[in-house]
């Protein structure tokens, strides 16, 4: 498998050399190394800290903070047919709590490791301690669209229905 991977970004959680078995799961783990790629190409300063996690684990797809420490958790949805994409899959409060942990050890991590600016870094300390952040679903492979989802306090501070 030939992925090319932007130099801004680390190595992949599963690491350079996974090597995920032939369809959906190879298929879902090229777009979420796609959609990293694709954040730090768009979105100037913006860090991602977590991405490639071994295809069928549960978890953020990716995660990144931007310039002024505000913490994106991307789920990437694959798609073979044309189709739009809606919510993510994390809308139970224990499939919220697990991301809003991964995200606080993504952070620290990231932030003892020297990857994010001292600002940025204190800022993002900040939001993953107070488990803010924004849950961003797109599309990847024929999937288009996505729906944006803002986390307060470690809760969805949209009151729209499911």
């Amino acid at each position: 498998m030939s992925v090319f991977v932007d130099r801004r970004l680390p190595e992949p959680s599963a690491g350079w050399k996974h090597n995920p078995p032939p369809g959906h799961l190879r298929s879902g783990y090229v777009g979420e190394l796609k959609l990293a790629n694709r954040i730090v190409t768009a979105l100037p300063g913006e860090v991602v800290i977590h991405y490639g996690m071994a295809a069928g684990l549960r978890g953020p797809d990716v995660a990144s903070i931007g310039p002024d420490g505000t913490i994106r958790v991307w789920d990437s949805k694959w798609r073979t047919e044309p189709r739009f994409i809606s919510r993510s899959g994390h809308e139970q409060n224990k499939s919220l709590e697990h991301v809003v942990n991964a995200v606080r050890d993504q952070v620290k991590q990231a932030v003892e490791s020297g990857r994010l600016l001292p600002e940025a870094g204190q800022r993002a300390v900040e939001n993953a301690t107070n488990r803010n952040f924004f849950v961003i679903t797109v599309g990847t492979g024929n999937a288009h669209g996505g729906v944006v989802r803002s986390v307060q306090n470690g809760r969805y501070a949209d009151t729209r229905s499911k």
